[in-house]
């Protein structure tokens, strides 16, 4: 079951019985240029709301009216957190492990190697939250600018891999 709520400024939110909430409306901003939406891309529950709600006039008067969101302190944190996160599952895939959890899930294992291996990743994990927060902090205390998330990123210490054989 879903329910669907339409707004007449606003996007159509979409909530299915987990709760989970997704919003969609006739186009969106990617870097500073509003986009349409392709109503065809629109789960079909969303896109007969979408059709019904998103009449021609409103959509011109949305496009005319509609600013780039100004993101919170919280959208923020979340988007530097999550790249953060896909930084280091994509270092552990880099090792052809299946994430970040699975790599750290072998730091007890009996195959040297991969213990190895993950006991690296665990201390650079640490190191890469521990400088994450620290700098997130200064950022939200106005200590220092805030950085673009690649910049961020870039920021990010090196992990140091075992050598084979250690």
């Amino acid at each position: 079951m879903m329910d669907i709520y339409t707004d007449p400024t606003g996007p159509i939110t979409l909530r299915d019985a987990g709760g989970h909430t997704t919003l969609y409306a006739p186009g969106e901003w990617r870097q500073g240029v509003w986009e349409a939406t392709a109503l065809t891309t629109l789960p079909e529950a969303v896109r007969v709301a979408a059709e019904e709600h998103w009449t021609a006039a409103r959509v011109a008067a949305y496009r005319i009216g509609a600013k780039p969101p100004v993101p919170t302190t919280e959208d923020m944190v979340e988007a530097f957190r999550a790249a953060i996160q896909s930084h280091v599952d994509t270092v552990a895939t880099s090792r052809r492990y299946d994430s970040a959890v699975s790599l750290a899930s072998y730091v007890a294992s009996n195959n040297p190697a991969w213990a190895a291996e993950a006991q690296a990743f665990v201390a650079w994990r640490d190191a890469v939250w521990v400088y994450a927060y620290a700098e997130m902090d200064k950022v939200l205390n106005g200590q220092r600018d805030q950085p673009g998330i690649g910049e961020f990123i870039a920021e990010l210490p090196a992990i140091d891999w075992p050598e084979e054989g250690e």
